[in-house]
């Protein structure tokens, strides 16, 4: 059985932790300079906290969960072990992990706020010298909290900007959807229930159907009914155009701090 350590268990973290822990596939290790955010974090997923130089010498597989600004100060300690690495750091590269870690066994993922329910949609790439059998092993412990893409690692902003980030995106889509009903009278609860029942369904029959969505459009679209309406106004308020600029400049904002974090972590 694989030991998988964590530096850090945070938010994100905690619960990466917590989906690892469910497969009942590795043994986990946590540090984190939180003593009492560890030690309740192991007794929730039945890890062990630990110290850390006790997980860096006894973890196969080590998990980079602190923020990039926190990295740093680590790197003096990091340095050397002959460890695998996955870093979950939003921002530094694989080629700033590569020298401050001294290692070319490094996977970097972005996951995404879903994975608090095991859903998330999580990016995946690796650097050049990365084992192949290091590279699947990641992908199935990042399958273990949702779905994994492989991206080449310059297109990670793009997923910033439909996933990452997106997700909020998608929050207030449902929260508007929610408010509009409301003004027609229904109570926000029964709105909100409403809304999110739509939206599932909806996700399920594009997957299901593979149709475009254009096409799932035009089915609902009857002529001079109450579906067109909403869509005209959509289309005249420019709405499809603010989804596409919302994404870009996420991904733009991605790459700036990404630039801004190598610097940091040089």
């Amino acid at each position: 059985m694989a030991v998988i350590g964590f530096i850090g268990s945070g938010n994100m973290g905690s619960a990466i932790i917590n989906s690892i822990a469910k497969t009942k596939k590795h043994k986990i290790l946590i540090y984190d300079i939180n003593r009492e955010l560890a030690l309740q974090v192991a007794n929730e997923s039945n890890s062990m906290s630990v110290e850390l130089e006790t997980l860096l010498s006894d973890s196969d597989i080590i998990f980079l969960a602190v923020k990039p600004q926190i990295l740093p100060s680590l790197y003096k300690d990091l340095k050397g072990r002959g460890k695998k690495w996955i870093s979950i750091a939003a921002g530094v590269s694989l080629a700033t992990l590569k020298k401050n870690l001294g290692s070319d066994q490094i996977v970097r993922l972005m996951p995404n706020i879903s994975t608090e329910v095991g859903k998330s949609g999580t990016a995946l790439c690796a650097t050049g010298e990365t084992d192949e059998s290091f590279i699947k092993e990641s992908i199935a412990i990042a399958e273990s909290f949702g779905s994994v893409y492989l991206l080449d690692e310059k297109l990670f902003g793009a997923f910033v900007g439909s996933s990452a980030s997106a997700i909020a995106t998608v929050f207030a889509f449902i929260n508007g959807l929610a408010l509009g009903a409301v003004k027609e009278g229904l109570s926000y609860s029964q709105a909100l229930n409403i809304v999110c029942s739509t939206t599932f369904g909806a996700l399920k029959l594009l997957e299901s159907s593979k149709a475009h969505p254009e096409e799932l459009i035009s089915k609902v679209c009857s002529p001079g009914g109450t579906t067109i309406e909403s869509v005209t106004l959509l289309e005249n308020s420019g709405f499809k155009g603010i989804l596409i600029d919302s994404v870009s400049v996420a991904s733009q904002r991605a790459q700036q701090l990404e630039e801004k974090a190598n610097k940091e972590n040089q």
